[in-house]
């Protein structure tokens, strides 16, 4: 409908596909999906690795939230090692 009639247009646009692309635009566009294609492989690819470092290292964190703990207390051990040692001297 067109126009608020109640009359229906009809016709007025196409949607027939028509044939009329140029070779040299259909290898050009063929080009660009290749290489699109490839870039998102790539990055796919990228991200697949960085999802896999990023597992790797979330597993060592309660590891390292144990040594931080126990690296504190040798540290303190230490300290109170030099200091009684210092008192002998």
């Amino acid at each position: 409908m067109s126009g608020g009639e109640t009359q229906v247009a009809e016709g007025a646009m196409s949607s027939k596909f028509q044939d009329t692309a140029q070779p040299e635009v259909l290898r050009r566009h063929k080009k660009e999906s290749g290489d699109a294609s490839k870039k998102l492989d790539a990055a796919l690819a990228e991200f697949k690795d960085f999802e896999t470092q990023f597992d790797r290292l979330t597993k060592h964190i309660p590891q390292i939230d144990m040594a931080i703990p126990r690296a504190k207390l040798d540290i303190q051990t230490g300290a109170k090692r030099i200091t009684e040692a210092e008192r002998h001297v």
